[in-house]
C-alpha cells in the first residue's frame, strides 16, 4: 500500500510562506523608509543647513 503524496499542499503552504514574507518584507522595508529614513535624514539635512547659515552670518 503506498502513501498518497501531499506535494500539492506542501508545495502551495511553501509557496504562500514565501510570498507571504517576500510581500510582508517588502512592506515593512517600504514604511522604514518613508515614515523614518527619509524624515530623519530631512532634519539631519535641516540642521547642517542651519549650522551653514549661522556660520555664514558671523
Amino acid at each position: 500500500m503506498a502513501i498518497a503524496p501531499i506535494k500539492g499542499k506542501l508545495h502551495r503552504g511553501l509557496m504562500v510562506d514565501i510570498f507571504g514574507s517576500i510581500g510582508l518584507g517588502l512592506v515593512a522595508g517600504q514604511l522604514y523608509w518613508k515614515y523614518y529614513h527619509v524624515p530623519t535624514l530631512k532634519q539631519i539635512d535641516d540642521f547642517y543647513v542651519n549650522q551653514k547659515a549661522l556660520k555664514v552670518d558671523q
